[in-house]
C-alpha cells in the first residue's frame, strides 16, 4: 500500500515499477467505496 499527499506521483511511481513483473495494479479510488479504518 502506498499512501501520501495528492498530485505527487505515487500511481505513476508504481506503474512504472509493476512493467515487466507479474503484478496486478489495484486502485481504490472508487468513490462509492468506504472502508472503515479499523477494517485496514
Amino acid at each position: 500500500m502506498v499512501v501520501g499527499a495528492r498530485q505527487v506521483g505515487k500511481s505513476t511511481m508504481l506503474k512504472h515499477l509493476a512493467e515487466g513483473q507479474n503484478w496486478t495494479y489495484v486502485t481504490m479510488d472508487e468513490n462509492t467505496l468506504i472502508v472503515p479504518s479499523n477494517l485496514i
